[in-house]
């Protein structure tokens, strides 16, 4: 069990960019970038869009979040708007 613990905690390390995601969101919910990744990662879905969703439509957001959204909306079955964010993602990959 604790090896399951560690590794996660690694796997955690490798995803996510080194100095984290950034800060809050200005929605002003207290919900930060962070969240919606993790609970992207934890089958929390419904969730991670709405905080999505509450974020203005310039915010700057990283391509591990983009991500992270596209697949929540790919999972609850709102294909269209998954490809949007993927479509935007090709699009802005160096």
């Amino acid at each position: 069990m604790r090896c399951k613990v560690l590794l996660s905690g690694l796997l955690c390390l490798f995803f996510i960019p080194f100095g984290g995601l950034s800060a809050a969101d200005d929605a002003g919910s207290g919900k930060t970038i962070d969240d919606i990744v993790l609970l992207s990662r934890s089958g929390r879905d419904l969730e991670a869009i709405a905080i999505y969703e509450s974020l203005p439509d310039d915010a700057d957001l990283s391509l591990v979040v983009m991500r992270a959204v596209a697949g929540c909306y790919w999972r609850e079955k709102q294909f269209d708007r998954s490809r949007e964010l993927y479509k935007k993602i090709l699009d802005n990959r160096p």
